[in-house]
């Protein structure tokens, strides 16, 4: 792969591009760029901007993405939790519904794009794995609570506050009760039984298009305006001018978190979506620096033509690889679209009812919560289970952004605990199979040698958890009642070892060896080998304190007078 190609990744598939692509590429656009039209302004709303935003958004980024983005298949844009988040960010700043509130959220987005763009070229992509997968389950459950919750405002005409929290929500509506519109109560209703219905019937076509149509047909025909419905209203057409942001230093500061935040919240969307639909296709792979960097790219030069933060869109890319779309042609298809739109058709959206956004939003966002999830997460892992748990609740009930970081920070506290105490097991040997051994606690039917310790470690051995290994061999210890003459360290899962851990094996060495204690390390890998080595440990400790395995050791410590066969647990080169 040439520079070019890694900077500019759509110059390898445009070389091989057929003839025969182009229809398949065609039909997904089109189909994309339909749904892109309803999808937008609805997810504008969710972010607290005009709908005509969610169409700047739904043109710009797809086709930027398809000449800097890796893969043939995401569907770059608006998505509802990313458009939630800024709203709950940018809403810190600015009123509503203001002018300032716009600036703010594309200044957003400019930072957002260029934290992203600096992701990809410093290589730290790797940064995504701090959000485990029970924190985005949690967190993305409880974001979808919200934004549907904040639909009842739309699909009742009640006057309602938006809401960051549930509590608040429920005060909300509760407070807006007494002003529900009973005409669009029923308006929603049907609206929710028709798509519930359509899908049953043509699953594989988008009910969001059906819901648009009908309801601008029969507002126009109707009159809904004068039964009090509230519409869309005027859509300005025509593109939107290139727009300098105000790089207010203290408002930079003030937004900088969240940005880094959504940053990598959108590029772990992305590199989520993109690699399981790669995993159908062998035709193509997707690098994770360069799809931060194809992000970046996208925000930063969207943000100055009106488009708020995008990534990719899983409903979208799903439907743009269902739909047999070949390569990021669906793109730039889909933008035509939206572009011929924004051009020529927005004052037909002007009877569009509000209340059908928002019934399209409510039904979108109940696919992005997991109730398999919870029974699930307990079943494998309570840590995972709590990460989940701590996620959901902290989003719940004080906001997207401390519910983020809360996700953030359990995920990095269960990261340091696993660390520092890693899989440590007690060994026997089994009955009837001399030199295989086994952890005691899963095993049956095993010899456990008198007088012999033999334990397991299953991590790197460093500052972090030397403290633990030797409070667990302490531990172990105790429990035989201090009937141990020989602690037996199986390395095999040690792959490295440094200063620290180090000097504690030294001490641990010389206090056992006051106390009459042998301790005998086998099965070292080469790396570590090689440390004992160049640090003198081998003469320090002495030969009879390595072996190549358990048995081996064994065999010395039965008979003192056992001789090896060969010298390779001081073998360096393995």
């Amino acid at each position: 792969m040439n520079f070019i190609q890694k900077i500019v990744p759509s110059t390898d598939w445009i070389k091989s591009y057929s003839k025969a692509w182009f229809k398949a590429d065609l039909i997904a656009g089109l189909t994309l760029g339909v749904i892109l039209i309803p999808q937008g302004m609805a997810y504008a709303m969710i972010a607290g901007l005009p709908p005509v935003y969610g169409l700047y958004t739904a043109l710009f980024p797809s086709a930027i993405y398809a000449f800097f983005g890796t893969s043939r298949h995401i569907h770059v844009g608006t998505v509802a939790l990313d458009s939630l988040f800024v709203a709950s960010v940018v809403s810190l700043q600015a009123q509503e519904g203001t002018e300032n509130f716009v600036l703010i959220a594309l200044l957003l987005t400019f930072m957002v794009g260029v934290i992203q763009f600096a992701f990809g070229l410093l290589r730290l992509g790797f940064l995504v794995n701090f959000l485990a997968r029970p924190v985005i389950i949690g967190f993305t459950s409880a974001a979808a609570i919200i934004i549907a919750l904040n639909q009842v405002k739309h699909m009742t005409g009640a006057n309602m506050l938006r809401g960051a929290s549930l509590q608040e929500l429920f005060s909300n509506i509760l407070t807006g009760f007494d002003s529900v519109h009973l005409i669009t109560i029923l308006i929603g209703l049907v609206l929710i039984g028709i798509s519930l219905l359509w899908k049953k019937i043509y699953p594989k076509f988008p009910s969001a298009l059906i819901l648009v149509f009908i309801s601008l047909i029969s507002a126009y025909f109707i009159g809904f305006e004068s039964y009090g419905i509230e519409l869309v209203g005027d859509i300005p057409s025509g593109l939107p001018e290139f727009t300098f942001h105000n790089f207010d230093i203290d408002l930079i500061i003030k937004l900088l978190p969240f940005a880094a935040a959504l940053a990598l919240l959108g590029f772990m969307e992305a590199i989520s979506i993109g690699k399981v639909i790669e995993e159908r296709h062998d035709y193509y792979r997707i690098r994770p620096n360069q799809e931060s960097i194809a992000l970046g790219l996208v925000n930063i030069i969207s943000s100055f033509f009106s488009a708020y933060v995008s990534t990719a869109s899983f409903s979208r890319s799903a439907i743009n690889d269902q739909s047999g779309g070949k390569t990021p042609i669906v793109g730039i298809v889909s933008a035509f679209v939206v572009l011929s739109t924004i051009l020529f058709l927005t004052p037909l959206f002007y009877y569009l009812p509000r209340v059908v956004l928002g019934v399209i939003i409510f039904l979108s966002v109940l696919r992005l919560i997991d109730l398999k999830a919870p029974k699930s997460l307990w079943k494998s892992t309570k840590k995972d289970f709590i990460m989940y748990a701590f996620t959901l609740l902290a989003t719940l009930f004080i906001g997207i952004q401390a519910g983020l970081a809360v996700g953030i920070g359990i995920s990095l506290l269960v990261l340091l605990y696993t660390i520092s105490a890693p899989h440590m097991a007690v060994m026997g040997e089994v009955v009837g199979k001399k030199g295989v051994f086994r952890n005691v606690n899963r095993f049956e039917k095993l010899n456990i040698v008198p007088k012999v310790l033999i334990v397991r470690f299953d991590a790197r051995l460093f500052y972090a958890n030397i403290d633990y290994f030797r409070d667990k061999i302490a531990e172990q210890e105790h429990q035989r009642n201090g009937q141990v003459e020989y602690v037996v360290i199986d390395c095999s899962g040690i792959n490295s070892v440094d200063a620290t851990a180090l000097h504690a094996l030294r001490r641990l060495h010389l206090s056992y060896k006051k106390r009459g204690i042998k301790l005998i390390f086998v099965s070292l890998k080469g790396p570590v080998r090689d440390l004992f080595k160049s640090e003198g440990v081998y003469r320090q400790f002495g030969k009879e304190a390595f072996f190549i395995n358990i048995g081996e050791a064994l065999e010395f410590i039965n008979n003192p007078n056992y001789e090896r066969t060969n010298e390779i647990a001081f073998q360096s080169d393995v």
